[in-house]
């Protein structure tokens, strides 16, 4: 019975399926987007100085527009003007008539190890970094 039980839970697990590149499509952001993006990542950030590259867009079937890219924060220790490298990060938006709203800040890699969960977060929807 155990053993049932035990088979049963596995082929039930197998079925619950996570998002892929199938159910996204690409989606070019524009200016207008691309500055919005930016303004929302910078605050939520300690240092809204920071620089941005590699922005890339995806939308779901249901209209949830994911944007992963890449930032460079300004690091305050310091006396001059030094920037701590480019971090991956990724943030979703409900994509309703054109505009975005509900801005999430799904992750951010502030250190090297967090950075694979956040390719394969992007790579499920299509976004390679």
């Amino acid at each position: 019975m155990k053993a049932l039980l035990l088979l049963v839970s596995a082929t039930l697990a197998g079925c619950v399926s996570s998002p892929g590149p199938k159910d996204y499509a690409a989606h070019d952001l524009s200016r207008t987007e691309l500055h919005r993006i930016e303004q929302d990542v910078r605050g939520s950030l300690q240092n809204p100085d920071a620089l941005f590259s590699g922005l890339k867009a995806a939308r779901s079937s249901s209209g949830e527009l994911t944007v992963c890219g890449w930032v460079n924060l300004r690091d305050e220790t310091r006396e001059f003007v030094n920037y701590v490298g480019h971090r991956p990060f990724a943030v979703t938006y409900d994509h309703e008539a054109g505009t975005l709203s509900d801005f999430q800040m799904v992750r951010f890699a502030m250190i090297k190890a967090e950075s694979p969960p956040l390719y394969h977060y992007c790579a499920q929807r299509g976004i390679p970094l």
